[in-house]
Formats: C-alpha cells, sequence, structure tokens
C-alpha cells in the first residue's frame, strides 16, 4: 500500500470552527431559495407577522446591536450582535 493511500485514511476532516468533525457530527446541507430565507428572517415564527427591527451600535468596541420584535404578538424574535469592520 502506497503512503498516499495511508494519508489519505487517516485524514479527519475539519468544520467551519477549525476542529475535526466525527462522522456524527456531519450536518446536511440545507437548499432554500434566497426568497425563503428572507421570509424566514424577516417574518414571527408564531403569527406571520413582519418583524420590526431596531439597532444599537458601540463604536467604541464596533458592535451593532439587532433586535428584533413581532408588533403584533409581542414575540422577541431573535437578538444578534453584528461585528462593525
Amino acid at each position: 500500500m502506497s503512503d498516499t493511500k495511508a494519508n489519505e485514511k487517516n485524514e479527519t476532516p475539519i468544520n467551519a470552527a477549525g476542529e475535526a468533525a466525527s462522522a456524527t457530527s456531519r450536518v446536511p446541507l440545507l437548499q432554500a431559495s434566497a426568497d425563503e430565507v428572507l421570509l424566514k428572517y424577516t417574518r414571527c415564527v408564531h403569527c406571520q407577522s413582519r418583524l420590526h427591527f431596531s439597532y444599537l451600535t458601540d463604536f467604541s468596541r464596533n458592535l451593532t446591536q439587532e433586535t428584533a420584535r413581532c408588533p403584533e404578538c409581542q414575540n422577541q424574535a431573535h437578538q444578534v450582535m453584528h461585528r462593525l469592520q
């Protein structure tokens, strides 16, 4: 058996975080259209009304906090921190 085949068998896939991925931790890729992704991000999961977004920016730490709330059912849909460049 050649060295290249032995190395191919011993190689471990690397995930997005730079860690070795095991066979059980692999997640299948999902495919969706841009419209489906946009609707999922901008609509409430409970009542399907449009979310209202607000932003709070901290320029000293280069961070922006995005908060999405539903005006109909008063649900806080998500809160995300974005790093500014």
